[in-house]
């Protein structure tokens, strides 16, 4: 099995280590460059093709790690065909640390479209985001604006901290 995939592996993985060795955020506006008008569909394609880089990564190790096991050299030896091992062996095996590195990279899509619209670079103006909302709070300079930026996240925190309601109410009432 590994006589086929060493030059592919080595070729493919040097890719996947040109691609994380730039930073996400500068690559991230040099893709946004190329297009002439911002939309959802845009900033969805640029997203994909930075997260692409992870995923393959896990799944060249859980694969490599997997390849080792005892069930999968019994199948080499027992003669069954390689698309048979990758897909009934390996691919179950994958499922559960795809769906972990899937949630993470979902965090980190909301996180970079949220950047992006902060700057005034992700989603057309008529869309509502989280980096659109951030930057209308950051306009206020007001009270909302000491309340969002630095207590919000604190007196968060601090509720969360209390489980007793007289505590939570007293929280509440005095932010």
């Amino acid at each position: 099995m590994t006589k086929y995939n060493v030059p592919f592996d080595l070729f493919g993985f040097r890719i996947l280590e040109w691609r994380k060795s730039i930073p996400a955020l500068f690559l991230l506006l040099a893709l946004l460059s190329l297009f002439s008008k911002p939309s959802v569909y845009n900033v969805i394609i640029i997203i994909a093709l930075l997260s692409w880089a992870d995923i393959a990564r896990l799944i060249r190790a859980e694969t490599l790690t997997i390849k080792n096991h005892l069930f999968v050299q019994s199948a080499i030896t027992m003669g069954f065909s390689h698309v048979y091992i990758i897909v009934h062996h390996i691919f179950p095996m994958l499922k559960g640390s795809l769906m972990v590195i899937a949630m993470y990279i979902m965090a980190g899509a909301v996180l970079m479209e949220a950047t992006l619209s902060f700057l005034g670079l992700g989603l057309p103006v008529e869309e509502v985001s989280w980096g659109k909302i951030t930057g209308g709070i950051q306009k206020c300079q007001g009270v909302v604006d000491g309340c969002f930026s630095g207590r919000m996240s604190h007196n968060a925190t601090i509720i969360s901290s209390f489980k007793d309601k007289k505590d939570f109410r007293f929280i509440l009432m005095t932010t």
